[in-house]
């Protein structure tokens, strides 16, 4: 997979990155710093566990992502507020048009971010969350 994206990326004449571990402060600058937030990932345990807190961690940034299919993300995620890939030739297909369509790819950004602020964040329910951790420990 990381190959044809090389070739996408060169074909587009795009720069690309990847990051090794950062703080979780560090975290919201460089994802914004970017344009499109991949995450071509095959389907397993780990991946599927991390693929809704990656697309939140962009969407909170307001930044598009465009992701492999997983089972936990279709569940959590509203395809109208992210970029599904079913296939690698569809994955190429879809960064291309976000890469192409700043107005699509902003458009999607800004759903995706409404949809984090207002459904993802457990601050708006703090109390109702501790008081369900709380009752294990009674």
């Amino acid at each position: 997979m990381y190959s044809a994206l090389l070739g996408l990326f060169a074909n587009h004449h795009l720069k690309w990155w990847l990051l090794n571990f950062v703080s979780w402060r560090e975290l919201p600058a460089l994802i914004r710093s970017a344009d499109i937030n991949l995450m071509p990932l095959t389907e397993s345990f780990f991946n599927t566990c991390k693929s809704e807190n990656k697309w939140t961690e962009a969407a909170l940034v307001e930044r598009v992502t465009v992701g492999s299919r997983s089972s936990e993300l279709e569940i959590a995620v509203d395809e109208n507020k992210t970029v599904f890939c079913s296939a690698p030739r569809d994955f190429e297909d879809r960064l291309s048009e976000m890469i192409e369509s700043k107005e699509i790819r902003e458009a999607i950004a800004e759903r995706a971010h409404r949809a984090a602020c207002e459904e993802k964040l457990t601050i708006r329910d703090y109390k109702a969350f501790a008081e369900f951790v709380s009752s294990f420990c009674k």
